[in-house]
């Protein structure tokens, strides 16, 4: 009898072998999972050897940007420049038709007297900085002459600039001009009467008022230029 016994136990033990566990035994040591999925669960297990191992993951795609609302604005923004342009060219244009022959003529006059006295300016700066740099600062007669012929030339160009036009429409150009020209007037005429030997600071007041003449002369050739457009000579 137990002979018979062990046999049975025997041929159910291969029986089992063959056919797999019962289902209620595979589902418990989840084997079931294993056998059914295992083509999923190698797929799982390779990704997740790839991340373990530091395999760096493929780059994701950027998303394409749309621009379009950037290009339209600036293209508005140029067609508007563009009809501004256009509107600033027919209002001048509006303005040279209108303007007088005699009005023209006394412009065209007065910007070629301006050249001239810029021009004439300019030279006498020049020639007064190569005497400062000269000047031995001790001769007292000589630095009063020297002086009193600087301010006698600086007079007379003056006296043209006084002498430009005062019509209405270049009378602004005129007054800073002439503001210009008397200011270095009087700064010369105090260095001429106070010069001093080795006095080092005794240039300042007058290069002080030559920085601010320089500053209204450029005022006034940009007032002259403005004038020129107006009138449709620019």
């Amino acid at each position: 009898l137990l002979d018979g016994i062990t046999l049975r136990s025997q041929e159910a033990a291969d029986t089992a072998t063959e056919e797999g566990p019962p289902a209620g035994l595979a589902a418990l040591l989840g084997l079931e999972s294993v056998a059914g999925g295992g083509d999923a669960g190698t797929e799982a297990a390779q990704e997740q050897d790839g991340q373990g191992n530091g395999e760096p993951m493929p780059p994701s795609e950027p998303e394409p940007v749309d621009n379009s609302d950037l290009f339209a604005v600036m293209s508005e923004a140029v067609d508007d420049a563009n009809d501004a342009r256009k509107k600033g060219s027919r209002e001048l244009k509006k303005l040279a038709e209108g303007v007088k022959e005699s009005d023209r003529q006394a412009l065209a006059d007065f910007t070629a007297a301006l050249g001239r006295l810029q021009g004439e300016w300019d030279e006498f700066h020049a020639g007064y900085d190569e005497w400062v740099s000269a000047e031995g600062g001790c001769d007292r007669a000589a630095a009063a002459q020297a002086l009193a012929g600087f301010q006698q030339r600086f007079n007379l160009l003056g006296a043209r600039v006084r002498d430009l036009s005062q019509a209405s429409y270049l009378r602004p150009t005129s007054d800073l001009l002439t503001a210009a020209v008397a200011g270095e007037e009087a700064a010369l005429r105090a260095l001429t009467s106070s010069w001093q030997p080795y006095a080092a600071d005794i240039y300042r007041p007058l290069d002080r008022e030559r920085a601010r003449a320089d500053n209204l002369r450029r005022q006034a050739k940009r007032r002259t230029l403005e004038a020129m457009e107006r009138f449709g000579e620019g």
